[in-house]
């Protein structure tokens, strides 16, 4: 894929996340939830241990503290 082809949208206010090698990795439209690698870890080891409905509710607690963390930050914009 031609990333420079298809990065190049000028009028179009789509956020491009790219992985390590620079390639799209996914379009970001806004009002995404986007959280950290550290958080995205826990919520992976959690949801992977959940065997029990006491597991789930943990794992949806965890992802309601990272919401409301969230809620509380401010927005973050990067000007053209």
């Amino acid at each position: 894929m031609n990333s420079k082809k298809k990065l190049l949208r000028p009028y179009n206010a789509t956020m491009v996340l790219l992985d390590h090698r620079g390639e799209p990795q996914m379009y970001l439209e806004g009002g995404e939830l986007v959280i950290s690698r550290v958080e995205t870890e826990k919520v992976i080891e959690l949801a992977k241990k959940a065997k029990t409905d006491e597991d789930f509710i943990k794992l949806g607690k965890l992802m309601y503290e990272i919401r409301s963390k969230q809620k509380k930050r401010k927005p973050q914009f990067v000007k053209n």
